[in-house]
């Protein structure tokens, strides 16, 4: 499968994920692709919950137990009473292929509906890309097209989906590009923008909502949230929904975990909500939740103006 450049739904941080780049950008470009018509005999441990996952990825999951995926996890294995075992990998182009294809585990969390290398579950949250920026900044900003856009360090993470609103509205000048991972990187991509918005470094960061809406609430940034729309270009989309993932062809445990999903489904609201991950609803347009709407809400993220072309915007020059 060739992977496409532009996306990062799981960017995270940590030195053990030198090749992770092409991988994440495989969980979002790849969409609605069907699935293997499966005959395989099905190889789930009939008495555990064996889920591989990521040791050192928050606010995702980490070997601590710490991320909301992690949580997720435990609830799942308690409603379907069965003991958690986790296989760790990181988020390499390998993890499949060392993960569920080599029968280590049997279920995966947090992955896009979708996904061709895996056989999606229903999801159970929808996600998108935001733009975020201190309250105490005076910005007043809805999108990227807003003219005072133009005097700001705007941090994104390379080869990242939010680049081509970047381009779009003219703000390349004023880009502070983060790389993904790397040897050197030590620490999570988003808590590293998200310390560098509180220290005023950068005037707004664009980044995945779990990653804004978890690293502004442990590191105590009060930030404006705000929903991207969607680029004009293909490939654009900002917002995605998640699932879990298991093997091709093992469609009866696929449906036992659909099933244990929609029982415990409140309860993953009220992790998510826990984590201060924003979400959007599930149907129809990408609206956020809001308290009253009974989902997972954190009452941060905002809704961007309905998705349209930018307005056209004088080009400036930044220093």
């Amino acid at each position: 499968m060739r992977l496409p450049k532009h996306a990062c739904v799981r960017c995270g941080g940590g030195v053990r994920r030198a090749f992770a780049a092409a991988f994440l950008a495989a969980l979002i470009a790849v969409w609605a692709i069907p699935g293997r018509a499966g005959t395989a005999i099905e190889a789930v441990d009939p008495d555990h919950l064996r889920v591989c996952a990521d040791p050192d990825n928050l606010p995702y999951s980490n070997e601590k137990g710490e991320g909301f995926e992690n949580k997720i996890a435990e609830l799942l294995a308690k409603e379907m009473h069965r003991p958690l075992l986790y296989t760790w990998h990181t988020m390499s182009g390998s993890f499949f292929h060392d993960t569920l294809d080599a029968k280590a585990c049997d279920l995966v969390v947090g992955l896009p509906a979708g996904l061709s290398a895996v056989l999606s579950t229903n999801p159970y949250y929808r996600i998108t890309y935001v733009m975020v920026y201190r309250k105490d900044s005076g910005l007043k900003a809805q999108s990227l097209a807003d003219p005072a856009m133009k005097k700001l360090k705007i941090g994104t993470v390379a080869g990242s989906v939010p680049n081509f609103l970047i381009e779009e509205n003219d703000l390349l000048l004023n880009m502070v590009g983060y790389q993904p991972l790397s040897f050197a990187q030590t620490e999570n991509v988003g808590k590293q923008m998200m310390e560098d918005l509180r220290d005023k470094t950068i005037d707004v960061a664009l980044m995945t909502g779990p990653q804004a809406g978890y690293w502004a609430k442990t590191l105590g940034v009060d930030a404006v949230i705000i929903r991207l729309e969607n680029a004009k270009r293909p490939g654009g989309r900002m917002d995605y929904f998640i699932g879990m993932g298991v093997r091709h062809g093992e469609d009866d445990w696929k449906h036992e975990i659909n099933d244990a999903i929609k029982k415990i489904q409140p309860e993953i609201n009220k992790i998510l909500a826990s984590y201060g991950i924003p979400v959007l609803q599930m149907v129809g347009p990408p609206v956020p939740v809001t308290a009253a709407s009974g989902g997972a809400a954190n009452g941060a993220v905002k809704n961007a103006k309905p998705d349209q072309p930018a307005p056209a915007t004088k080009t400036q020059s930044h220093d």
